[in-house]
């Protein structure tokens, strides 16, 4: 084992708050040969990748999504964060129209899950009545420039209690990344405002995508588990677009089970364009809702799609299938440059501008793979496969994960992996499949299945936020390699290496200090003088979950983390009345 000593890294960022709980943070990795990197983070900057986190089992700022945005300041013209760890959160969630800029961070989009079960038909205990169409919302999603990324929203009542809406957004300029919409007739209520989809995932029986708001769906799937139609269009006269959907997938429970849209208001504009169209949806695969008045008024029509569905020679004739000029208008940014008002008013708005803003991951915390023992970090967003996890990798198969933060560069990466055959290539890209490369390394056999090693490559000609793609190729139809978790060496400047305690070499936040000793998978947790009375120690890992729990025996003590896995890891002081909080990265 190298007995090479640890280095003492720098802190990068401050939060605005200065609760002192643990969330997971990205680490700042050194050298593969390096076992330990102490890096010091005083109780202020404990956050400084979220403003506020949620978590079930009391180690964020709040227990709940709806007091994590009760504590958000209103009317702020700055992005406010909140991370909210995976969990189910059974609670009906209001987002204000004075909760401006709000984004809701997921843990991973299967795991944390925004749910309630109220209903069309079900009695609101508060006034005797049912709730009806639009207070059946388990989100109300009002704040102006809303982002939600990596999260389900639900809504779980039973069929038999008529419409149940999972989101009922009126925000404008609302964005959602890598999220998926649960539920039956009336899953997502897009009521009015801007709103952008990217990656999302919407099932649900009869018009479970409805509403009157100007909405561009880019690379989604929709899933119909039979129902009348997918969509149900409210929009007004005066507004060019209503739902654009491009490049998405519509599949269904069956065949012949559903159509693309019918209107709801009789100016109701959908357009689905690029998009591959299954045989769920009917050859006709439009209707205008009972009433051959809404033929003459709405504004249906279909681009270059496919699929066994897309059956245009059967479309009505009040539907246009548009030449390559007329479906130029219907691109992102023309939809979407101009509000809802009346006349509309024209700002231009891009959501990418936000999405490239705000990251979801760092890519200097450890990051899952596939679903092995000893997994670490955050969970993949989705995978060749369809599911969370690749179950087993073979020549072709690849894994995304959505708005991963580069920062200002990454030099390399570390990857565990093994393999029983002749292994393959694992290959890092950028925003796509075919996207940019920026690292690979030849994984060859191990020796078994379980035998992990550990394995460095370089990585180059990255920053900022991406989506990553995670690819694997090889010969042959077997399988090729296991890939635990992974994660990347960021660039940055280190302070010399230390082997011994000096007020020089010692970091510390107030009056704890953490700092590496001359043995080798060992530190010392140094809480001062005034902290040796009923002190307690906590090591958690960057999930939150609690590693080990000494006793302090007196104002220094030893703790042995060589058997550690790789990873974060945050050391937590309390004396009954004051926490004080460090950070360290075994490597």
């Amino acid at each position: 084992m190298n007995t090479a000593k640890p280095v003492i890294l720098t802190q990068l960022g401050f939060l605005r708050r200065s609760a002192c709980r643990r969330t997971r943070h990205g680490g700042h990795f050194g050298r593969p040969s390096l076992l330990l990197l102490i890096l010091i983070i005083s109780c202020s900057a404990l956050f400084a990748q979220y403003d506020i986190v949620v978590a079930k089992d009391g180690s964020g700022n709040y227990t709940t999504v709806q007091a994590a945005v009760n504590a958000a300041p209103a009317n702020s013209a700055i992005r406010t964060k909140i991370f909210i760890r995976n969990g189910s959160y059974y609670e009906v969630i209001t987002v204000p129209s004075n909760k401006t800029n709000l984004t809701f961070i997921g843990e991973s989009n299967t795991g944390t899950i925004l749910t309630y079960d109220n209903a069309a038909n079900k009695i609101n205990p508060a006034t005797g009545q049912p709730f009806g169409t639009s207070n059946s919302a388990s989100s109300f999603i009002n704040g102006a420039g809303f982002y939600a990324l990596n999260l389900s929203f639900a809504n779980t009542a039973s069929p038999s209690l008529g419409q149940a809406v999972a989101v009922r957004a009126t925000a404008d300029k609302a964005i959602f990344k890598n999220c998926r919409f649960l539920g039956n007739q009336d899953t997502y209520y897009a009521h009015s405002g801007r709103s952008y989809h990217e990656a999302c995932y919407f099932e649900g029986t009869t018009d479970f995508i409805f509403g009157g708001a100007i909405s561009f769906f880019e690379n989604c799937d929709i899933y119909s588990k039979g129902g009348t139609s997918i969509t149900a269009a409210n929009t007004a006269q005066h507004i060019q677009f209503g739902y654009v959907f491009n490049n998405c997938r519509i599949t269904g429970a069956g065949t012949n089970i559903t159509d693309l849209g019918r209107p709801w208001g009789p100016y109701a504009s959908v357009t689905f364009r690029a998009t591959n169209i299954s045989g769920a949806v009917k050859a006709a695969g439009w209707n205008d809702w009972g009433n051959a008045a809404n033929q003459a008024t709405a504004r249906f029509s279909e681009y270059s799609n496919s699929g066994n569905g897309y059956v245009p020679g059967s479309r009505p004739s009040w539907v246009k299938i548009l030449n390559a000029t007329q479906a130029q208008p219907y691109a992102l940014l023309n939809v979407l440059k101009a509000n809802s008002g009346s006349p509309q008013v024209t700002d231009n708005w891009n959501p990418l501008t936000t999405i490239n803003a705000t990251a979801g991951t760092s890519a200097f915390t450890t990051i899952q793979a596939e679903n092995y023992s000893a997994m670490l970090g955050v969970k993949t967003e989705t995978c060749s496969e369809g599911g969370l996890n690749v179950g087993y990798i073979h020549n072709g198969d690849w894994m995304r994960y959505a708005s991963v933060d580069f920062g200002t560069g990454a030099t390399g990466f570390t990857a565990r992996v093994s393999s029983n055959t002749t292994g393959g290539t694992l290959t890092f890209r950028i925003d796509g499949t075919a996207g940019t490369q920026i690292g690979s390394y030849p994984v060859t056999s191990t020796g078994g299945w379980q035998t992990w090693t550990t394995v460095s490559g370089s990585a180059s000609g990255v920053t900022g936020i991406h989506d990553l793609y995670v690819l694997a190729s090889g010969s042959g139809t077997g399988y090729l390699f296991n890939l635990n978790h992974f994660v990347f060496t960021k660039a940055t400047a280190r302070v010399a290496t230390v082997g011994t305690e000096t007020p020089a070499s010692v970091a510390a936040t107030g009056r704890l200090r953490v700092y590496p000793t001359a043995a080798d998978g060992e530190i010392i947790i140094d809480a001062g003088t005034d902290w040796q009375s009923y002190s307690r120690v906590a090591i958690y890992d960057n999930l939150g979950r609690q590693v080990v729990a000494p006793l302090l025996k007196g104002a220094k003590q030893r703790i042995h983390v060589g058997s550690f896995a790789p990873g974060v890891y945050f050391v937590r002081l309390y004396n009954g009345h004051t926490n004080l909080t460090q950070k360290f990265v075994k490597q």
